[in-house]
């Protein structure tokens, strides 16, 4: 049997991620991989640091 409480635990475990970073709920996340880990960018911010 599956823990039903997991989506929930996992979703406060995002929301506080979104806080430390300082990103917004609506940024636009980019998931990509390098063969060995997955790698999480926030377009939004990778577009306000170049312009």
């Amino acid at each position: 049997m599956t823990d039903e409480n997991a989506l929930w635990e996992d979703m406060r475990k995002l929301n506080a991620l979104y806080e430390e970073l300082c990103w917004g709920y609506d940024d636009e996340l980019v998931f990509t991989h390098d063969g060995t880990r997955v790698i999480i960018f926030n377009k939004d911010k990778e577009n306000e640091r170049t312009s």
